[in-house]
């Protein structure tokens, strides 16, 4: 897939056109950064927008490309961000974004006046007939929400963030009522009960405008699973360990702007920017380097986030026991779906990898040692009762791991109960079929919004 990320000379660009209040400009910018990611080839496509942002892609290919029906298009929504930031104060954050001070109130009806001029003059140069975003809660598409939905476009999210372990649900019930605010555009789509509920409990939109669908890049494991049923891998015996922070699925939200954190202008307790992993994370990388370091014909694979500005990069950390050994590898690039089919077991820890890895019919192996056993940071943990293998020690780690590896166990066409359960908790897919559930609410959508405006016209 060709990249779609806008160059910073045109965000620059962006950025100084919007100062300028110059929309047409702006307009011509963007429309020019719009990139093709599939065309269906269909006469009577629909062409759908989508911001782009990890994962949202994959679940939006997922959903809309069996369909036939629709072309995808994607931008950079960090060009978006380069414009809003031309209006909106530095303050004012994705999850600090309720404000009852006028000149925050008078910057985002400046910015919503503009976005209304650049539309009208996107609208000429491009057909655009729904958009997609991966967040209701991103602070430069706020205003966005609301001019499409005056202007008759499907406004859509495919909410990323949905698997919350209880702590994190109270952090973020806290964030959501209190900070984020209402959504202003047409649909929700979530992958999980627990989400949904939390949303309508905090009025982030009403329960008829939030859909329940499922985590759409579930299907092709399923599909994967299902196919290659009673077969073993090939190759060497492989091991696949998400590498995790000491951060790693604790409520956190970085400092820019305005804090919300008691004692710094905001109202949530501070000592939650205290909790970590930091024994468990570091023993555990130290557990996957040294089970490649004793086992040579095992090849394990590292995959890791690309990050930028952070002190240490992923080699770094996984070299802190000592060097890395041949049959260790590194990746923090691509789709992690190739990676884990040809894997024989997987480890990981608070991650969507792990529901990715049972689908597909592979052993998973927790870390449950150092302070996972902790019971104050017990509400943190994305526990998976019966279904993955938790290892209560680095020897036992690399142990359950060594084992699974060997033993290369084939994916079954259907899912234990226990697993099938777990995956519906979590990720809202236990059948294969969260894809033809999202296309069917984004068409709906966008299908009802081009037969309102025929018949207006």
């Amino acid at each position: 897939m060709a990249s779609t990320s806008a160059s910073p000379a045109t965000a620059w660009l962006v950025a100084r056109a919007a100062r300028l209040r110059l929309a047409e400009p702006v307009a011509r910018l963007i429309a020019g950064s719009i990139r093709s990611l599939h065309q269906s080839g269909h006469a009577a496509a629909v062409e759908v927008l989508a911001l782009d942002k990890t994962g949202l892609l994959e679940d939006l290919q997922a959903s809309l490309v069996p369909t036939g029906r629709a072309n995808i298009q994607v931008l950079d929504r960090g060009l978006i961000k380069a414009m809003a930031r031309a209006f909106i104060p530095e303050e004012v954050t994705d999850n600090y974004y309720l404000s009852d001070e006028p000149h925050l109130i008078a910057a985002k009806a400046a910015y919503r006046d503009f976005l209304a001029r650049v539309w009208r003059r996107l609208s000429m140069l491009r057909r655009i007939d729904g958009v997609v975003s991966a967040n209701f809660a991103y602070f430069a598409e706020r205003e966005l929400h609301a001019v499409l939905e005056e202007a008759g476009v499907p406004f859509l999210v495919m909410h990323k963030e949905n698997t919350k372990t209880p702590g994190r649900l109270d952090f973020w019930r806290q964030v959501y009522g209190g900070r984020r605010g209402p959504f202003d555009g047409r649909r929700i789509l979530v992958y999980n009960e627990v989400e949904k509920r939390l949303q309508i409990d905090c009025r982030i939109a009403a329960p008829e405008r939030i859909s329940v669908t499922g985590m759409p890049r579930l299907d092709r494991l399923h599909h994967w699973r299902r196919e290659n049923a009673g077969r073993p891998s090939s190759g060497p015996a492989r091991v696949l360990f998400f590498y995790f922070g000491e951060r790693t699925g604790l409520p956190f939200i970085p400092l820019f702007g305005r804090s919300i954190y008691r004692g710094e202008g905001g109202d949530i307790d501070p000592t939650l920017k205290d909790l970590n992993w930091h024994d468990l994370a570091r023993d555990t990388a130290e557990a996957i380097r040294r089970l490649a370091v004793e086992n040579p014909d095992i090849e394990v694979l590292v995959k890791g986030k690309k990050e930028h500005g952070k002190g240490q990069s992923l080699a770094d950390r996984m070299a802190a026991g000592g060097p890395l050994p041949e049959n260790l590898r590194l990746v923090t690039d691509g789709d992690p779906f190739e990676l884990i089919v040809e894997a024989d077991v997987v480890c990981g820890f608070v991650t969507t990898a792990m529901l990715e890895a049972l689908a597909a019919g592979k052993p998973v192996v927790m870390p449950a040692f150092a302070e996972a056993i902790d019971a104050a940071m017990a509400p943190y943990l994305m526990a998976l009762p019966g279904v993955a293998e938790l290892a209560d020690g680095p020897w036992d780690l690399i142990a359950k791991l060594t084992a699974a590896a060997r033993r290369r166990q084939a994916p079954a066409m259907e899912l234990a109960p226990a697993v099938a359960a777990e995956l519906q908790r979590w990720s809202g897919n236990a059948d294969g079929a969260a894809g033809r559930r999202v296309a069917e609410v984004i068409l709906a959508e966008i299908d009802g919004a081009l037969a309102g405006a025929s018949a207006a016209e």
